[in-house]
């Protein structure tokens, strides 16, 4: 009986990790020490990848709210996943060799080394209907 109670317990926690992951719209992967990914589910959605860097660098990496996310990598296909609308990040552009861009046209466009604070980034969660990591 043990067993069935903790197979069961194991299924519920399961269930609700894969609800979260149904209710995300976007997804993130530590890549190496100075770089993160965000995979939207729609590569159209670049407030859900801006959002989810935001979310990234302040919950999982502990960034200040003023620390600045930059474009490591323009969106493409994920390094993890396969997957397309994959956009790489990091809060360190010397530690990757990336030269900082004082301005850009768009932040829509992810050109590498295009930034914005946690803060602002996270003002992209209010748009719609983006989803936790």
């Amino acid at each position: 009986m043990k067993t069935f109670r903790y197979s069961l317990a194991a299924a519920i926690i399961a269930a609700s990790a894969g609800a979260a992951m149904a209710a995300s719209n976007y997804t993130a992967n530590q890549i190496n020490p100075n770089v993160f990914e965000i995979t939207a589910r729609n590569s159209g959605d670049t407030a859900g990848i801006w959002c989810g860097a935001s979310r990234y660098a302040r919950d999982t990496l502990k960034a200040s709210w003023q620390a600045r996310i930059y474009v490591a990598r323009t969106m493409g296909t994920s390094q993890v996943t396969g997957r397309k609308g994959a956009v790489q990040f990091t809060l360190d552009p010397a530690a990757v060799g990336i030269t900082p861009i004082t301005s850009s046209p768009s932040l829509n466009s992810f050109v590498v080394g295009d930034s914005q604070t946690i803060q602002m980034a996270r003002k992209f969660c209010n748009q719609g209907i983006t989803g936790g990591i």
